[in-house]
């Protein structure tokens, strides 16, 4: 069994995961974020009812520590912008997102 460590762009310590749990969060994030660019929120509440079933309860910790993993590796951007009421933060694939994705900085331990 193959385990990934992800990381985190804040250089703290990610968490250890599955490496084929890992590839289906990856490959479900990308292939959403591929359609559009959308809002933190929506984002992880498709992957959540899309994945909540095979992940059960850890469902929203693996999403976030995959999302954090893909920050890190610049396949994924994350923009927040402040509003006069409000902090919005949307999610989109960085403009190399296919490249950077063959690129394993930190291999499967």
């Amino acid at each position: 069994m193959n385990w990934q460590t992800t990381l985190r762009p804040d250089n703290k310590t990610g968490i250890k995961i599955q490496g084929d749990a890992y590839q289906v969060l990856k490959n479900g994030m990308v292939d959403l974020l591929k359609e559009q660019s959308m809002v933190c929120q929506l984002f992880f509440e498709i992957l959540h009812k899309q994945f909540v079933d095979e992940w059960g309860e850890n469902t929203g910790c693996y999403l976030y520590h995959v999302k954090l993993d893909l920050e890190s590796r610049g396949v994924i951007r994350v923009e927040r912008s402040k509003g006069k009421r409000s902090v919005s933060t949307t999610i989109k694939l960085a403009k190399n997102w296919q490249f950077l994705l063959t690129i394993n900085p930190k291999p499967f331990l």
